[in-house]
């Protein structure tokens, strides 16, 4: 996608919550972005917003666009395709909702009284716009989640469930000045790029950089860093990866892991996917192993120099990054080797084989933690 509008709701403006965030973010990527101010915010009616979006935005709304609308401004994102009879890239309906029949507060609301007047061509919508998306939560307080599956039935869209973010607004936290979740989402459905990566050579020397998109299609090599937090008890942390994920979707994984960026060693790089994924920040890094891996998946050639670190757990808060981790626990040996024995699909294929190469070094030698 290269272009990108944005779409506030009922009582909002382009300055509210995330938007703003959004904005610069797609922007740095090299985005074109519209963000307006929807007409009559206070009392909006569809057919009003929509004609505003169809007459006013500066570029072709096409099969290069992605739009992105937060609650009201949801129903607008997804109902556009059908009211411009034009195929769009992708929408995205954070918080998104519309009329079922069944009172909701969303919809009992005096300021979206008047906002159903246009029926959305669901056929066209379903036919036309590769990319239907809907982000909710499962305590939205004005939209109950089968409000939003519905929705996702009805458009055929892919509905992602992220529990405890109430209506992804300000109103719940104060994170929400920005909305990594989303992106994060973005990046994973190939919406927008991701962040470049360090590519090395057959030697493991720097050499440039490159989309992490770039280098599998490409099968550039390039660096990947794992970390093991440990605590005194000789127990693992251990994080479950978001549902939406491209690689290992839903799985348990080791604490951190990533990859090298340009400008970073395999330490720099270690500490920043603790901080960012699980909270650890200024951990002790024991290297515990390297290793090169080449394999294929799909159309996919991935070829990574990897380096797995341990980290000896010092007390700092967990705190899981859910653009990133659904949860982090901590599993003692016992647990580690039922996962292996009695559900290893719930495992990624790398905690497999470094539970599987732990264990093997325990029964060699009797030690009080693992590996």
């Amino acid at each position: 996608m290269n272009k990108a509008i944005i779409l506030h709701g009922t009582l909002g403006s382009p300055e509210g919550n995330w938007f703003r965030w959004l904005e610069a973010e797609l922007k740095d990527k090299g985005i074109e972005v519209w963000l307006p101010q929807l007409p009559h915010a206070e009392q909006p009616k569809l057919s009003e917003w929509l004609e505003f979006v169809a007459e006013n935005c500066p570029f072709a709304i096409d099969e290069q666009t992605l739009v992105v609308g937060h609650s009201s401004g949801g129903l607008l994102a997804l109902a556009l395709a059908g009211y411009i009879q034009q195929p769009i890239g992708a929408v995205v309906g954070v918080s998104a909702f519309y009329q079922t029949g069944v009172p909701i507060v969303a919809t009992d609301w005096g300021p979206n009284a008047a906002l159903f007047d246009y029926e959305p061509d669901w056929d066209f919508i379903r036919g036309t716009v590769n990319n239907r998306l809907l982000l909710h939560s499962d305590d939205d307080p004005y939209i109950p989640l089968e409000v939003a599956k519905s929705l996702a039935a009805r458009l055929e869209a892919e509905l992602i469930t992220i529990p405890g973010q109430g209506h992804f607004n300000l109103q719940k936290s104060e994170v929400y000045y920005r909305n990594d979740i989303l992106l994060s989402l973005l990046r994973e459905r190939g919406l927008v790029p991701h962040e470049s990566i360090m590519i090395v050579d057959e030697q493991d020397s720097p050499i440039g950089e490159a989309s992490m998109q770039e280098a599998q299609d490409k099968g550039l090599w390039h660096r990947v860093v794992r970390c093991v937090v440990q605590d005194a008890k000789g127990r693992w942390l251990l994080q479950k990866r978001q549902s939406f994920l491209f690689t290992n979707p839903g799985k348990w994984d080791m604490s951190a892991t990533g990859h090298v960026d340009p400008g970073e060693d395999y330490e720099a790089a270690a500490h920043r996917e603790l901080k960012e994924e699980v909270g650890i920040d200024r951990a002790e890094l024991v290297e515990w192993f390297r290793e090169t891996t080449e394999f294929t998946k799909g159309p996919k050639q991935y070829r990574r120099f990897n380096r797995t670190y341990k980290v000896p757990y010092s007390g700092q808060v967990i705190t899981p990054n859910l653009a990133e981790v659904s949860e982090a626990k901590w599993f003692t040996r016992v647990e580690l080797e039922a996962l292996l024995d009695e559900a290893a699909e719930l495992a990624s294929e790398k905690l497999i084989e470094l539970i599987t190469r732990s264990t093997q070094h325990n029964n060699e030698r009797d030690t009080d933690g693992l590996g």
